[in-house]
C-alpha cells in the first residue's frame, strides 16, 4: 500500500509527509541496509553485481511474483552474481531517483571489499528508465562506478512514453473545461511527478524544470544516448499471441506498447539492437517481473558476454 501511495503522490509526500516517503535504499529481506554495510549481509561477496530496480507503485518484493525465486537469486545460484535489490519512491521525478541511485552505487562500489569488475542493471518498467538516467548522469559527472556497467536490461520500459499517462494528461485538460467535471480533473492532476515523466519517457531535469506540469504541449524531451561500452537488452510483451494483432498493437502489455519498449517510435528511435531484444507473447506488463522465458534470456545474455580474465571472483581462496 505504501508503494502504491508513493507512486501516486510520492513527490507530495516527500515535501509534506517525509515519514511516508523514504529515500532510495538497498534492501536485504525487506530491511534497509546502507551501502557501506551491504557486503556484510552477503554470504559471499563477488566481483559481479546485479542491481534490480522495480517499477512504478512497486517495491523490491514485486520480483517475487508467483512466490518464486527472483532473477537476482537465480543469477546468484547459476552465475555467481551478487544481487542488490533497490527500493525507491516511484512518485519522484525519474531524474531525481536516478541521482539517488548513482550516489548509492558510488558508495557501494567504493566500500565493496574487492574491485567490482561487472555490474548488470535490470529494471522493470520505470526502473529501466531510472537506470538509464543514472548511467547518463554518472557518465557526465565522471563517476567511476558506471565504468563497471556491462549490461543494461529493460523489462517493459516505456522509453518513448506510456499511452495511459498520455491519455490521462489530455483527459484531465478536457475535464477542466466544464465546472461539472472540474473536480475529476483536479483529482487526476494530483498524480505524481514520476507518473508525469512517463508521458514521454523523460530522463533529465531539463525535461520538467521550469515547465508547468499541466502544459498540454510539453517541450521536446532530451534524447539520452545509451551508455557507451555496455550491452543493452530489452524485453517486451503483448496480451495477444502476436504483437501485430490489432489489440496487441493498441494495448501492448496493458501499460506499455511494444514500440516504446523496444525504442522504436514514429518520430523517436533509441539505438537498441533488435538482436538484443525478446518478445514474450500472451503475457502482461507485470509478468515480466518473474517469467521463465525472461530468466532464460537473462542467463543467455550474461553468459554470452565476452569477459576480461579475472584472477579473483569471490572472497573464497
Amino acid at each position: 500500500m505504501l508503494a502504491a501511495i508513493q507512486g501516486l503522490i510520492g513527490d507530495t509526500l516527500a515535501d509534506e509527509k517525509p515519514i511516508l516517503a523514504s529515500p532510495m535504499t538497498f534492501r536485504v529481506d525487506g530491511v534497509p541496509v546502507p551501502p557501506e554495510q551491504f557486503a556484510a549481509h552477503v554470504p559471499v561477496p563477488t566481483t559481479r553485481l546485479v542491481v534490480l530496480l522495480h517499477g512504478l507503485v512497486e517495491t523490491e518484493h514485486a520480483w517475487r511474483l508467483g512466490h518464486r525465486p527472483t532473477y537476482g537469486e537465480r543469477l546468484e545460484d547459476d552465475l555467481g552474481y551478487t544481487p542488490v535489490f533497490v527500493r525507491f519512491n516511484s512518485g519522484l521525478h525519474i531524474s531525481e531517483n536516478a541521482a539517488q541511485l548513482s550516489a548509492l552505487l558510488a558508495r557501494l562500489v567504493d566500500s565493496w571489499p574487492m574491485p567490482v569488475h561487472e555490474i548488470c542493471l535490470i529494471g522493470h518498467s520505470m526502473g529501466g528508465l531510472v537506470m538509464r538516467s543514472a548511467c547518463h548522469q554518472a557518465e557526465d559527472s565522471g563517476q567511476k562506478w558506471v565504468r563497471s556497467v556491462r549490461q543494461v536490461v529493460c523489462l517493459g520500459s516505456p522509453h518513448h512514453g506510456a499511452p495511459l499517462e498520455q491519455f490521462v494528461h489530455y483527459t484531465s485538460a478536457a475535464l477542466d473545461l466544464l465546472p461539472e467535471t472540474r473536480p475529476l480533473s483536479t483529482l487526476l492532476r494530483r498524480r505524481s511527478a514520476g507518473i508525469r515523466d512517463l508521458r514521454q519517457g523523460s530522463l533529465v531535469d531539463e525535461d520538467w524544470r521550469d515547465l508547468h506540469v499541466d502544459t498540454l504541449r510539453a517541450r521536446a524531451v532530451k534524447e539520452v544516448p545509451l551508455l557507451p561500452g555496455a550491452e543493452h537488452y530489452f524485453v517486451t510483451t503483448t496480451i495477444t499471441h502476436s504483437p501485430k494483432h490489432p489489440l496487441g498493437v493498441i494495448i501492448g502489455d496493458g501499460m506499455v506498447l511494444s514500440g516504446s519498449g523496444s525504442g522504436r517510435g514514429r518520430t523517436r528511435r533509441l539505438d537498441l539492437d533488435a538482436v538484443n531484444g525478446l518478445h514474450i507473447p500472451a503475457a502482461n506488463h507485470f509478468s515480466l517481473l518473474n517469467h521463465d522465458a525472461v530468466y532464460e534470456a537473462l542467463r543467455s545474455w550474461l553468459t554470452s558476454m565476452p569477459r576480461r580474465p579475472r584472477q579473483v571472483d569471490t572472497l573464497w581462496p
